[in-house]
């Protein structure tokens, strides 16, 4: 096999990756939706806003100790998978730390939390220790995984492990939910049966796949690795203060009524889903660039980061204007009655990320600084928007509550994304696809005109609006013709079969 074929093969690869990751991630997303809604509605906002408290102390503790291996992985076992190095040893190795790490973690947790939660003022927690404790273990080792795995992009063991934990948790809660009265305890027993099961799959793949045996891990370099881990660690830190694990935290802490985190969780749980969905905030864009720009260097990075932007904006501003429109449906009909104090919350952070992930392409840039060996950038852009968020979050919770929370989120990421996309033209100046973002926004708007003339109370209704919503935006993009050639060329290395309706798509001049 010739360079060129090679070339050719590491580009499949890629486009097949971020199929499949998308279509994994779409089912997971809806999986994951479907648990939000049957917790929330079993629980009730108090409850529910206990149960969110907990899944973000937990994500603060696996910051806390993730060194940035995660991060490690996805950036490297890629190129050390092409240097015939063994990827195996080097995932045991990082294993190995990582879990030494929980388990101290996780033992101080337990010692301590009696303490920590009457300071916090939540009593009620300390009963659920053992199992809060058991389900951070469980998740750090699954989190590891989750990232070797996306690094190979063996999306399909990551699809199998994620139904499995979600649909385990479904279960779980449809047999409880006509026994009578809700209680947390057996929501987080589930949940750590559900992570015992998922990390059974990554262990089955990871024990009969066929990786490349290489070269004995120990012999390989991990000052780079490590090295990028620990900024990127930082980076990961800052942006937790950017998330919303931090927003539920801080209101939890602020906010002493546990039903606001409720009202927050629903009310922003549909949107950070659907970023979920979008590859912009993936793992597999590190893995796909880093594959792009070994093989093609920077026109590779460069073609693969516009690709990346373009399906930004093809997912979330379509799906974000609808879900904003739609807001009080939506709550009321998944949620509940008890919840329509989320509709402002949705609505007002639909309107602030539609911009930073719609329009300014999410965290692409990030991902595009790392593979140019600028993490120490995104560390010093991250401590801006970070600190920002924070101080923002104390002063308008205290003051609205979860609608403050949303207002600090929502601003912060619009500055943080936007001094990343400066910070990556200073260093490596790229036409930013400002035509397809602004055809794409302008199609939807449309189509948001089209669906304010038709009723909208029942299912049909709102299938009818649907199915119309999308043929209006899918008309004036064939009409306005947004993509390239090299949109085209991305397309066909996913599969053949769609470049003609592509082509569709695309100016006749360049047919």
């Amino acid at each position: 096999m010739n360079n060129t074929e090679v070339g050719e093969d590491r580009g499949g690869r890629v486009g097949r990756g971020v199929v499949k990751s998308q279509v994994a991630k779409l089912v997971d997303v809806v999986l994951a939706s479907l648990v939000t809604i049957l917790v929330s509605r079993w629980l009730g906002p108090d409850d529910f806003g206990r149960f969110s408290l907990i899944l973000g102390w937990v994500s603060f503790a696996g910051l806390a100790i993730s060194l940035g291996f995660s991060e490690v992985l996805t950036r490297f076992v890629p190129v050390l998978a092409d240097d015939g190095r063994s990827i195996r040893r080097f995932l045991l190795n990082l294993l190995a730390i990582r879990t030494a790490l929980a388990l101290a973690l996780g033992m101080l947790i337990w010692v301590t939390a009696p303490v920590v939660f009457v300071w916090l003022k939540r009593p009620e927690l300390v009963s659920s220790v053992d199992w809060i404790v058991l389900l951070f273990w469980l998740s750090q080792a699954a989190d590891l995984f989750w990232s070797f795995f996306m690094a190979r992009l063996r999306v399909e063991v990551v699809f199998a492990s994620h139904t499995l934990r979600q649909s385990v948790i479904i279960g779980v809660v449809l047999i409880l939910s006509p026994a009578g009265v809700p209680s947390l305890q057996p929501v987080l027993i589930a949940m750590c049966a559900a992570y015992g099961l998922s990390l059974a799959v990554y262990g089955l793949a990871f024990a009969h796949g066929r990786e490349p045996s290489g070269s004995d891990g120990l012999r390989i370099n991990l000052r780079p690795a490590l090295r990028f881990g620990l900024s990127v660690w930082l980076v990961a830190a800052l942006t937790f203060l950017l998330s919303e694990q931090s927003d539920v935290l801080l209101l939890g802490t602020l906010v002493q009524d546990s039903s606001a985190v409720g009202y927050y969780k629903v009310g922003t749980a549909l949107v950070w889903k659907l970023i979920g969905v979008i590859t912009a905030g993936s793992p597999v864009v590190l893995t796909s660039l880093s594959i792009l720009n070994t093989q093609s260097g920077m026109a590779g990075l460069m073609r693969g980061w516009q690709t990346f932007i373009k399906l930004s904006t093809m997912t979330v501003v379509p799906l974000y204007a609808l879900a904003g429109w739609f807001a009080p449906q939506i709550v009321s009909t998944l949620y509940g009655s008890e919840y329509l104090p989320s509709v402002d919350v949705l609505r007002l952070f639909v309107v602030l990320t539609v911009v930073p992930f719609g329009l300014l392409g999410g965290g692409v840039h990030l991902m595009a600084l790392y593979t140019l060996g600028r993490e120490r950038a995104g560390l010093m852009l991250r401590v801006v928007s970070g600190m920002v968020n924070l101080a923002l979050g104390i002063l308008l919770i205290r003051a609205f509550g979860a609608i403050g929370a949303v207002a600090a989120t929502g601003l912060s990421a619009i500055l943080g994304i936007g001094l990343e996309y400066v910070m990556l033209q200073r260093y490596r100046p790229m036409p930013y696809p400002w035509a397809f973002c602004l055809k794409t926004t302008g199609a939807v708007l449309v189509g948001l005109a089209a669906v304010l003339v038709l009723p909208s109370s029942t299912w049909l209704e709102w299938l009818i609006a649907g199915l119309a919503y999308v043929g209006v935006i899918a008309a004036l993009l064939r009409w306005w013709k947004p993509l390239t050639e090299e949109d085209c060329e991305m397309i066909s290395r996913i599969s053949p079969r769609l470049r003609p309706m592509a082509a569709l798509f695309r100016p006749a001049a360049q047919a």
